[in-house]
């Protein structure tokens, strides 16, 4: 009898063992679908423990694999937190090119992270000057974000042909040297989109250079690495703004 009652008290403790073992697992599982998923709340409260966020970023991928997925969710990502514009680089302009592939990808990931709020938002993808506005179910309201692709000819090549331009309108007499200000150059710069100069670049790759990223707009930008971009977790990319955010900018005089 009494052998009896120790086996029962044994199976009990074995299998509330079990019991909470399951709930453990459940909930654990349950957080990290919560925390892949990223709905609009959590995104947003994990905004207000950052010291503060960039208006601008820019993301330069200097890596031979270049993934649309994991660029779609750092924009994605960026839209819910409230952060205005993002530049994407590769060095061989692939997003620029294939922007319709970025553009689909990108619809794509708004309506897996955003949910139900993905009509909330509005995306403007500019290339070559050019504004391609697409809304989910046509429905728009202030929460917007720009996403400029950018390529090689838009670099350091563009400041080349700009100096020519330049250099050749002095010379014909048809500009006057002292109208070449530092705000003049900025304004031909930032073309019809009228984009603010990138407060952070996140450079993603081994390679320790921009590799002709937007030279003159990056006079005061603060430049983090990542060593890749394929496989980015949302857990990293809010480290990279906490560390941009604790960042302390001197810019002098």
């Amino acid at each position: 009898m009494f052998e009896q009652l120790v086996l029962r008290l044994i199976h009990c403790i074995l299998s509330f063992g079990v019991f909470v073992k399951q709930c453990t697992s459940y909930f654990i599982h349950f957080g990290l679908v919560f925390k892949q998923k990223s709905s609009v709340d959590f995104i947003k409260a994990d905004a207000r423990q950052i010291n503060k966020l960039p208006v601008h970023i820019g993301i330069v991928v200097l890596e031979e694999k270049l993934s649309y997925t994991d660029i779609a969710n750092i924009i994605i990502w960026s839209l819910a937190l409230g952060i205005s514009c993002i530049s994407v680089y590769d060095v061989n302009g692939e997003f620029k090119r294939n922007h319709a592939v970025l553009k689909e990808v990108v619809a794509k990931k708004q309506k897996e992270i955003l949910h139900d709020e993905s009509t909330k938002y509005s995306i403007c993808l500019h290339t070559n000057n050019q504004t391609d506005l697409y809304l989910e179910n046509g429905y728009s309201n202030n929460c917007k974000i720009d996403i400029q692709l950018v390529g090689p000819e838009d670099g350091r090549r563009e400041l080349v042909r700009l100096a020519q331009n330049l250099s050749r309108e002095v010379a014909t007499h048809q500009r006057k040297l002292e109208d070449i200000t530092i705000q003049h150059i900025d304004n031909i710069l930032q073309g019809t989109n009228k984009l603010p100069d990138p407060d952070l670049i996140i450079r993603f790759g081994t390679v320790d250079s921009l590799l002709g990223f937007l030279p003159w707009q990056i006079r005061l930008t603060e430049i983090l690495m990542h060593q890749t971009h394929d496989g980015l977790t949302y857990k990293s990319f809010i480290s990279l703004l906490h560390s941009y955010g604790d960042t302390n900018q001197k810019f002098g005089r």
